[in-house]
């Protein structure tokens, strides 16, 4: 959010009234959390099917940005159906309860490495910390991370994912940024 001066009134504004989603091909669009929040560092990927699947969620702290973006498209919130996580980190996964929040219907599909990491963050952050020194600091930069219902979670390894429409997303294991990397 930026603070605008306006007859000595602050007004608030999301950064998503100023970009726009980057078209890929005619289904898929990229979201570059960096020009969404001062803290972002990575992109969300929009695929249309029958619906959305994001791939990834980027952090809490843009989740209503990723949203207004979604309503830029002529879409709902409504419409995202499915979220497939690469890894678990915060800067690409911190987002998810957030969302899963906000569409409670909405299917998490995650390594099975990280599958417990979604649902129950709990170490995720307390390992966080080493890195951020603080609770304060990770939810300064990360925003809240809120634990994900086990009703919402699939664990995938080597699966495809049939999204509607014709489209299929292939999803396999590619560990090396980290262990549980799809």
């Amino acid at each position: 959010l930026h603070g605008l001066k306006k007859q000595g009134k602050t007004k608030e504004t999301h950064m998503y009234q100023q970009v726009k989603p980057e078209q890929i091909e005619s289904n898929i669009y990229f979201i570059d959390s960096r020009r969404l929040s001062r803290f972002g560092v990575s992109g969300v990927y929009l695929v249309i099917g029958n619906g959305i699947t994001l791939i990834e969620t980027g952090t809490a702290l843009i989740g209503k940005d990723i949203l207004g973006q979604v309503r830029q498209l002529g879409f709902a919130k409504k419409d995202i159906r499915n979220v497939v996580l690469t890894h678990v980190h915060l800067d690409h996964a911190g987002g998810t309860g957030w969302l899963v929040r906000e569409i409670p219907r909405l299917k998490v599909h995650v390594h099975e490495r990280g599958y417990q990491h979604i649902h129950d963050p709990s170490a995720l952050i307390e390992s966080a910390k080493i890195l951020y020194d603080s609770l304060e600091n990770i939810i300064a930069i990360h925003g809240q991370i809120l634990p994900v219902n086990q009703d919402n979670l699939i664990s995938v390894t080597n699966n495809q994912l049939d999204i509607g429409a014709g489209v299929h997303l292939e999803i396999f294991e590619t560990p090396g940024h980290a262990p549980h990397h799809l």
